[in-house]
């Protein structure tokens, strides 16, 4: 778990959430901050790279944000790299289920939780399943400037991979809203949606980040839980190869559409 050393200097870095245009790229992506390693709880955050632009070229600010980890029947692949050389690289996909990689029964819910910091928006709120088990968060009452950058700080508890399991790390595709009109359903430019595709609330195939979720990488403890023998291997770039595949977890389309929106949005 983090000292408090370090939880201070993510909560200045949280409010420091400042690079200059000079490094704000219009390509950057909202992505997650820090890969996660099995077994060890951890503060994390969400990386806003642009806020959104018009039709017209105007830039505004992002207002409010949506977040949600996959949880109601997600796609779950074992992803193995067959040839490092092609471009893109050669992989091999095979349909697996999260109880078949990870001892966790309630899969990836309840892993995330919101940590209070009104840098960027003044209301934060939980997202919660059915069960009450917190599956993402939403923020709202915000204002990141068109000119830069912003970090919204979450804590993940990772899953532990099974024994049994050949899995070397786990991709987890998290849904993110960059919300910068409450018009619903968003249209481009008054949104950035990062989710895998879109669905039967968000349409618009040219909202910016569809196609481009953020991703969660979750490495196992090869010390502690080493891969079983007999493991098929990983192509890497440089002709060598490794034991293990990736286990790649993307929400499904009724998950984004159930859980994305929120009240005030939707």
């Amino acid at each position: 778990m983090m000292n408090p050393k370090s939880l201070k200097t993510l909560a200045i870095g949280s409010l420091t959430t400042v690079l200059g245009l000079a490094a704000h790229p219009a390509a950057a992506h909202t992505t997650i901050r820090d890969a996660a390693t099995e077994g060890v709880t951890a503060y994390n955050a969400l990386q806003i790279g642009h806020t959104c632009e018009l039709e017209s070229g105007k830039k505004i600010p992002v207002i409010a944000q949506s977040v949600v980890f996959p949880t109601a029947s997600p796609t779950v692949t074992q992803v193995l790299v067959t040839d490092a050389t092609t471009t893109p690289v050669t992989t091999q996909s095979t349909a697996t289920t999260l109880d078949a990689e990870i001892t966790d029964s309630l899969g990836l819910a309840a892993k995330a939780s919101l940590v209070q910091d009104r840098n960027i928006f003044k209301k934060q709120n939980l997202t919660l399943d059915g069960n009450g088990n917190v599956i993402g968060f939403y923020a709202t009452n915000g204002n990141l400037q068109t000119d830069l950058r912003g970090l919204v700080p979450f804590r993940f508890t990772p899953i532990s991979f099974k024994s049994t399991s050949c899995a070397k790390r786990m991709l987890v595709k998290v849904a993110v809203a960059d919300i910068c009109k409450k018009t619903f359903p968003p249209k481009a430019g008054t949104a950035n949606l990062w989710i895998p595709a879109t669905t039967a609330k968000f349409t618009d195939a040219n909202i910016d980040g569809i196609g481009s979720p953020a991703t969660l990488t979750i490495n196992r403890d090869l010390t502690k839980n080493p891969l079983p023998e007999g493991c098929p291997v990983n192509a890497n770039a440089d002709g060598t190869t490794t034991p293990g595949y990736d286990v790649v977890v993307t929400p499904s389309a009724q998950d984004v559409d159930d859980h994305l929106p929120f009240k005030g949005w939707r």
